[in-house]
């Protein structure tokens, strides 16, 4: 065979090969098509809607004089919401607070005591704490805070957390020592609910506005009597207690309350 008849069966071996590899390669093609796409994983979460965080100071003689050092405290709501359209279940919240370097000063890993509690889709929840921070002296050294939440997919059925309504709050301050005052609140609430709740086992979640009505905390109180009373469906309770334990440079602060009560397991 000359050169010109070999070049020309090589020019045709590969035109063949070339075919061959095109009608493959659309072969493949319509056989992925045909597969069907992997449902993607949602992870479960929530979402902060709203929250604020205030830091006070004071000695054990009463408000800080400039330089002296203080018993530091921070102060702390988040509201949050289930975005998803299934149920999730919160584990633990934890709050982790930093100094001015960001090295970490305390790790609260039972923030607000959330118990175990499973949230409804769209269903918001609030949660607030008072924390002691023993690892600075001076509250211009306190930097930031960041809320962590642990967050479960909720597969079989689940009790709905039991809401009070609050018809009415008042509150005062208490004196304590020279450098706090006792927040003592008194509120009434309705039972809207189809269930019995005893006051053994709610759990009040208050929050702490300025005079602008601007968040800057809050606090949580649970088991504030120790004989149950009973809220029957329908029925009203008028509820007093001691709330949180203020400074009193940051009780001057506050402007107005709000106060949110409920719970998971409603019957003592």
């Amino acid at each position: 065979m000359s050169r010109v008849g070999k070049f020309n069966l090589f020019l045709f071996s590969l035109t063949v090969i070339a075919f061959i590899f095109v009608m493959v390669s659309r072969n493949k093609e319509v056989v992925t098509s045909d597969l069907p796409k992997p449902v993607p994983v949602v992870k479960p979460s929530v979402e902060i809607v709203e929250q604020a965080e205030s830091i006070f100071g004071y000695t054990s003689v009463g408000e800080t004089p400039p330089g002296e050092s203080e018993t530091v405290h921070i102060t702390k709501a988040i509201t949050i919401i289930n975005p998803h359209d299934f149920p999730v279940t919160i584990g633990g919240v934890s709050n982790d607070t930093y100094d001015t370097s960001l090295s970490l000063i305390s790790s609260e890993d039972r923030f607000g005591f959330v118990p175990r509690r499973t949230i409804a889709p769209g269903e918001m929840i609030r949660i607030a704490d008072v924390n002691y921070l023993s690892k600075i002296s001076f509250r211009e050294d306190y930097g930031s805070s960041e809320a962590k939440f642990e967050v479960y997919k909720n597969e079989g059925n689940f009790v709905p957390y039991t809401n009070l309504d609050t018809i009415s709050t008042s509150y005062r301050f208490k004196d304590a020592d020279p450098g706090n005052t006792y927040l003592m609140i008194d509120a009434t609430f309705s039972n809207p609910s189809s269930n019995n709740v005893d006051t053994t086992e709610l759990q009040f979640v208050v929050y702490f506005y300025d005079q602008n009505e601007n968040l800057i905390g809050g606090d949580t109180e649970q088991r504030i009597t120790y004989k149950p009373e009973r809220i029957r469906p329908g029925d009203q309770k008028e509820i007093s207690f001691e709330g949180a334990l203020l400074g009193r440079e940051f009780s001057r602060n506050i402007g107005s309350i709000k106060v949110f009560a409920g719970c998971d397991r409603c019957r003592a």
